[in-house]
């Protein structure tokens, strides 16, 4: 599941043309890799992604740049939602 999901975000990034773009978020994605866990083991998270995936790659083959963006930015609140409450039930764990 994590390298699916890492050579589908690394192959839209390259397709940006942009390499600032994708040396910036490999960078970013280096950080990440430190935290333990994924979001992916979350209860139906796996699925979910795959499907955002595929809308946002099916919204960039109709070069709908706005429709990506909007699929994007939900499938990362998504992510960034249940990072959060791993590293919540993390930090009362540790108490």
């Amino acid at each position: 599941m994590v390298e699916a999901n890492q050579n589908f975000h690394q192959a839209v990034w390259r397709a940006s043309h942009n390499e600032s773009l994708v040396d910036l978020l490999g960078r970013l994605n280096l950080h990440l890799a430190r935290y333990p866990g994924t979001t992916l083991g979350s209860p139906g998270r796996w699925e979910a992604a795959r499907v955002e995936h595929r809308q946002i790659l099916e919204a960039i083959e109709r070069r709908d740049g706005d429709e990506a963006h909007r699929i994007a930015m939900a499938h990362f609140r998504e992510a960034r939602d249940i990072r959060l409450a791993l590293f919540a039930r993390e930090a009362s764990f540790s108490r």
